[in-house]
């Protein structure tokens, strides 16, 4: 995975820009950076070009680790599997509670051993980021955003031959829940297309 290419936008030119001495990344001492994600497809160019440059790096993930990871990557359990008494519409926001709280112990391992990394970045949809501002408040934050919903205009009511109900639009605008709140927890926010914001 770490040795593919494909499109990776402006951290595949990061990456690339920081292999080469590129401003910017190069004029950072960054010595440690922890990434947080499913597969880590968005950040494979970037992660490994870092660990290049000397930085300690680490990873955890909910899924099955990356074969070839040029660093730690740490896999963890999830804590719990849904209720069956939960209401449906909440499904989905649990599953990032599940997440954040199964990634939590790691997080809290690592700086009980000392390592504190001085940036987190990670995909903020998940639910994997929610304890890395409480645990490491003083590392800069970068969240990957993938996608905001839309009840009107654009990904629910595209085709006229199925409109949307008024539930739907509803569980349209619930999906948002968790992006808005992780907005307050990132220094930075990163979306990688203009129609995913």
């Amino acid at each position: 995975m770490w040795k593919q290419e494909g499109s990776g936008g402006d951290l595949r030119t990061l990456a690339q820009s920081a292999k080469r001495g590129g401003r910017g990344v190069s004029a950072v001492c960054l010595n440690s950076a922890c990434f947080v994600g499913k597969e880590f497809v968005q950040f494979r160019h970037l992660a490994p070009a870092l660990k290049e440059l000397g930085a300690d790096i680490r990873a955890l993930t909910l899924s099955q680790p990356p074969q070839g990871a040029p660093f730690s990557v740490t896999q963890v359990p999830l804590v719990r599997g849904h209720s069956p008494e939960l209401d449906p519409w909440l499904q989905s926001l649990d599953s990032k509670l599940i997440r954040g709280r199964s990634a939590f112990p790691l997080l809290r391992q690592w700086r009980a051993d000392g390592w504190v990394p001085e940036l987190v970045i990670g995909h903020t949809g998940w639910g994997d980021m929610l304890g890395v501002s409480e645990v490491f408040p003083n590392a800069k934050v970068l969240g990957w955003f993938e996608f905001y919903y839309h009840a009107t205009g654009l990904d629910l009511d595209f085709d006229p031959e199925f409109p949307p109900s008024e539930e739907d639009r509803l569980k349209t605008r619930l999906k948002n829940m968790w992006p808005l709140w992780m907005l307050e927890h990132v220094d930075q926010g990163v979306c990688p297309t203009y129609f995913q914001r």
